[in-house]
């Protein structure tokens, strides 16, 4: 692909892509190396949202609470609070109970996470796995309105 005429729209065709920083010089000029520092010298990665929800950068909102574990994209670009940066996906933490009736003494009624039900009557847990917050994977990116 050549250089860009205003207004033309690059296709990403493979997941880390990159471009020549002279033929796409107005859009190296806007992104620089926020999505990766291509080959560090002659090429820069363009963003690659393929099977990622786009997330507005939290700035300082505190919408999200693993701000500071974010990741770059590829190799040499923005970590953090950032365009550009990406997370995992993850579940929120959380444990599940359930109750054990009639237990009598002896009975080997373990939970998934190993726990054994004492004899009688009460609860058997999963114990608590999961990170801050429910989330699908992400890539970070401004929101902008034109007026």
């Amino acid at each position: 692909m050549g250089d860009l005429t205003e207004g033309e729209f690059i296709r990403r065709q493979q997941a880390q892509e990159e471009r020549l920083r002279a033929a796409y010089a107005g859009l190296y000029g806007v992104i620089g190396t926020w999505h990766g520092q291509g080959d560090g010298s002659t090429t820069f990665n363009v963003p690659d949202y393929r099977g990622r929800f786009l997330r507005g950068v939290d700035g300082s909102a505190g919408n999200d609470p693993d701000v500071s574990s974010r990741v770059a994209m590829a190799t040499g670009g923005n970590t953090g609070n950032k365009v550009g940066t990406v997370q995992a996906d993850q579940l929120a933490a959380h444990q599940h109970t359930f109750p054990i009736t009639n237990n009598t003494a002896g009975a080997q009624n373990t939970s998934a996470a190993g726990n054994k039900a004492p004899p009688g009557d009460g609860n058997l847990g999963t114990g608590t796995s999961g990170g801050s917050e429910t989330r699908p994977k992400n890539a970070s990116v401004n929101y902008v309105i034109k007026t």
